[in-house]
């Protein structure tokens, strides 16, 4: 495929809005307790849907992984099963943390880590350039935008507002160190992609359209992730004795919720992943910053819509308006470094 950068950027943007939103089905799924739907999530989103596409869309991806690298077979699994850790992290360091503090610096984390590793390994020399430069600007105005938001969200609860986020709970400092490790776990999905590329080289080879051929690092990647979310889901599940609501007479809704959250996961990722196969080279670099930045843009604009912001202070508002231009601010410059 040909470089289009500006198809590219739609595409991630695009990928990014509906990661963004996929998780609001859960404010439909009340009955149920965060294991439960994040199971359903799991199952569907991280091994039903990939699977499925890449049968549907793929020359038989045995065939594929016959062909592909061994290097680039064991980087995929173990950068999507250390992706799929730092999902489960994920919700424990913000239950240790906060809501505001955690995310701040888990998206941080992940867009710096996701995109700065794959330019430092593949494309050293780029970084003195106009455009590794660009790219590095971007990054840091994106990083403001981030701190913004936990800014926002500190002065959200602060005020009061009861769904400010989850009240700080468990040490302080090794909730710092989840959130630490959990951002830089959840940016191995983007090296899984990156350092995966021999995978969708040989989907082309027998057959694949350049454009579907990163299904087949997807399929790898989130189904070893689907080891750590699946295994920790079961756990809690029957630690606190909450499987029967799997059963229940009432659950149909609840499992349709859920694997919606799945279908629009997988719709998102595969859609940066064709997003960053349209930049070229470039895509793992330039994508990962722009995606992370609208997953944060989609979830907090849906938070505003869905009155997670009503009878809140006006400073924390102002404050996270302002996160959302700068987020929109490195979103551009990084779009503007792609085009150069």
């Amino acid at each position: 495929m040909s470089e289009t950068p500006l198809l590219g950027l739609s595409l991630i943007v695009l990928g990014g809005v509906l990661i963004g939103l996929f998780a609001l089905p859960m404010k439909l799924a009340k009955r149920w307790p965060w294991e439960a739907i994040w199971l359903v999530y799991s199952i569907t989103g991280l091994l039903v849907f990939p699977i499925a596409v890449g049968i549907a869309t793929l020359p038989p991806l045995y065939d594929i992984y016959a062909h592909a690298s061994t290097n680039a077979l064991a980087l995929t699994a173990l950068f999507g099963f250390g992706w799929g850790v730092g999902a489960v992290l994920f919700g424990i360091g913000l239950s240790r943390l906060g809501m505001s503090l955690g995310y701040s610096i888990i998206m941080g984390l992940t867009a710096a880590f996701g995109s700065l590793v794959p330019i430092l390994v593949l494309k050293p020399a780029e970084i003195a350039t106009e455009k590794g430069i660009l790219l590095l600007v971007g990054l840091a105005i994106i990083l403001a935008g981030v701190y913004l938001c936990g800014v926002a969200s500190e002065r959200k609860a602060a005020s009061g507002n009861a769904g400010a986020g989850s009240s700080p709970s468990g040490g302080r400092l090794g909730g710092l160190i989840i959130c630490v490790l959990a951002g830089i776990l959840a940016a191995m999905l983007n090296l899984a992609m990156a350092f995966g590329q021999d995978i969708a080289v040989q989907a082309v080879a027998l057959g694949a359209s350049a454009s579907n051929a990163p299904n087949a690092i997807w399929v790898l990647a989130v189904a070893c992730g689907a080891i750590a979310n699946v295994g920790y889901c079961v756990f809690l599940l029957i630690r606190n004795g909450t499987g029967s609501v799997l059963l229940a007479s009432d659950s149909l809704s609840h499992w349709f919720m859920g694997a919606l959250m799945g279908a629009v996961w997988y719709w998102g990722i595969t859609v940066y992943g064709r997003g960053a196969t349209a930049l070229g080279s470039w895509g793992a670099v330039l994508g990962w910053p722009v995606f992370v930045a609208m997953m944060i843009l989609a979830a907090n604009i849906a938070g505003w819509v869905t009155g997670e912001w009503r009878n809140t202070a006006s400073r924390a508002r102002s404050t996270m308006l302002a996160a959302l231009a700068v987020l929109g601010l490195g979103v551009f410059v990084i779009g503007y470094s792609g085009a150069t």
